[in-house]
């Protein structure tokens, strides 16, 4: 998956119930259906109910959505 696609994952594509994240690909990608299994599960239904009300998937700490840039900046610092 892109990162740009990782961004723009919002709640509504993610089926915790039955272990099922719906994956609109960019850049004329088909859409596909992938399976949640541990430890992906637990780690989404918390982040779920730590935060109701934030629509995307990935936010900062401020509660915002992740840019592209700030993915990179992470990544990088990771690396070094």
């Amino acid at each position: 998956m892109r990162v740009s696609g990782l961004v723009a994952l919002r709640w509504e594509q993610v089926d915790l119930g039955a272990g099922l994240l719906h994956v609109n690909r960019m850049k004329r990608g088909t859409a596909s259906t992938h399976p949640l299994r541990d430890p992906e599960l637990p780690v989404l239904r918390r982040l779920r109910r730590d935060d109701p009300e934030v629509p995307q998937l990935f936010v900062s700490m401020r509660q915002k959505p992740l840019t592209l840039s700030t993915v990179r900046k992470m990544i990088t610092r990771a690396g070094e």
